[in-house]
This record gives C-alpha cells, structure tokens and sequence, in this order.
C-alpha cells in the first residue's frame, strides 16, 4: 500500500484530477480492520446508532461525511484504487 502511494504521489500534478474539495483518503490498517472487526453500523439496545461507528460519522457530521451514502445506500466511486498485498 504504501508502494501505491509513493508512485500516486510521484504523478505530475498535470496528471491528476482537479477535485474542488481537498481528497480524504482512509488507510484502514491493523489486524482488527483488516480482517472484518471494523463496525460500520450498530446500535445500542433502545435502537440508538453508536457512536465512532462510520454509519454514526455520516449521520452526524455530515459536513464532512454525508457524500459516504447518496439516498441512503453507501457511494460508490469510480475513480478509487483500492489495492491489497498480501
């Protein structure tokens, strides 16, 4: 991964696309998250969603995590590599 990330970082800056926002990127590393145990939604007992969930992130701080779902189902982006080396 970080191979991948050296040579996207090694593109001339002509060669990349113009985002009107500053692009995030998430690296999810560590056994727990690489294996399955990352939570993505869960709710406490009464029905409430937890918090530090990603469901929870897009919910509420959407300012900054709202563009995850477009009517209600998780986006999928088209221009996103993800890569794995095991």
């Amino acid at each position: 991964c970080v191979a991948s990330l050296l040579l996207l970082s090694a593109i001339s800056a002509d060669a990349r696309p113009k985002f009107k926002h500053p692009l995030r990127v998430f690296v999810m590393v560590g056994q727990s998250n690489m294996v399955g145990h990352a939570v993505i939604s869960a709710t406490d007992d009464d029905g409430t969603e937890k918090n530090a969930t990603l469901q929870w992130l897009v919910d509420n701080v959407q300012d900054q995590y709202g563009m995850l779902q477009q009517n209600g189902d998780w986006a999928v982006r088209q221009d996103v590599l993800m890569a794995c080396n095991r």
